[in-house]
């Protein structure tokens, strides 16, 4: 969820307000939250603690705090029912950096759960499509 949504659900700042800082953003630059509290929509010290409410992106499949066989096994589960292909719809169903989930798609090709299929339509990695082999169906 984005900053403006929590301060916004959390009926610190109202949509109007988003709104002020976003346009005085278009026009002088700087972060949506600096601008909320140039507007004087919220105070500093209130943004801060929004701030650190937001979790951090992973580095790697130990900082997830889920175990990588679990992961793997739950990416596995979501391409079977989902009929999912490309990493970036891995990405998108699992919810994790690409980083992290380029590992564990090298993790199921080197188990031989996943073969490739090639990029279709596209030159970037995270288009790149997989299918299940035999042992991943199983």
């Amino acid at each position: 969820m984005r900053l403006g949504d929590l301060l916004i659900r959390a009926q610190r700042v109202t949509e109007a307000d988003v709104a002020a800082a976003l346009a005085r953003s278009a026009e002088h630059g700087g972060r949506l939250g600096d601008n909320l509290v140039a507007t004087g929509a919220i105070d500093q010290a209130t943004l801060d603690s929004y701030l650190h409410r937001i979790p951090a992106e992973p580095a790697d499949i130990a900082a997830t705090g889920i175990e990588e066989n679990e992961l793997l096994n739950l990416l596995m589960k979501l391409i079977y029912t989902s009929r999912l292909e490309s990493v970036r719809q891995f990405i998108d169903a699992i919810k994790l950096p690409y980083h992290v989930v380029s590992e564990l798609v090298r993790m199921a090709v080197d188990r031989q759960l996943l073969h490739t299929l090639g990029t279709r339509n596209s030159d970037y990695m995270i288009d790149m499509c997989y299918a299940f082999t035999e042992e991943g169906r199983r």
